[in-house]
């Protein structure tokens, strides 16, 4: 839903990024030269952010900001793009990530 409302906003298209087997997969192809914007509702794993904004980046897009409901991994800061957290609350709601193993992304 969030990236549903962030594409509305933006006027921009909405691309999914998800995980199978660890390799990383998109709904549909990045266009080089555009600007990206990488959400997420929680950034849980550092390593996911990461190799998001270095694929995206190595299409040839710029990544402009990185945005998430709640707090977000450190690392995030060290990307060197604006990022942009709704809350930082420390009791944050339980996800559904947090009731499965499995990512479905």
């Amino acid at each position: 839903m969030l990236g549903h409302v962030v594409a509305r906003e933006l006027d921009a298209d909405l691309i999914y990024a998800y995980s199978v087997e660890g390799s990383l997969g998109l709904s549909s192809e990045l266009t080089g030269g555009t600007r990206t914007v990488v959400v997420s509702y929680d950034w849980t794993e550092a390593h996911g952010l990461g190799a998001l904004v270095r694929f995206a980046q190595s299409q040839g897009t710029e990544v402009s900001g990185i945005g998430s409901v709640v707090a977000g991994p450190e690392s995030a800061t060290g990307l060197g793009i604006p990022t942009h957290i709704l809350t930082d609350d420390p009791q944050r709601p339980k996800t559904p990530k947090d009731d499965h193993v499995i990512d479905h992304g």
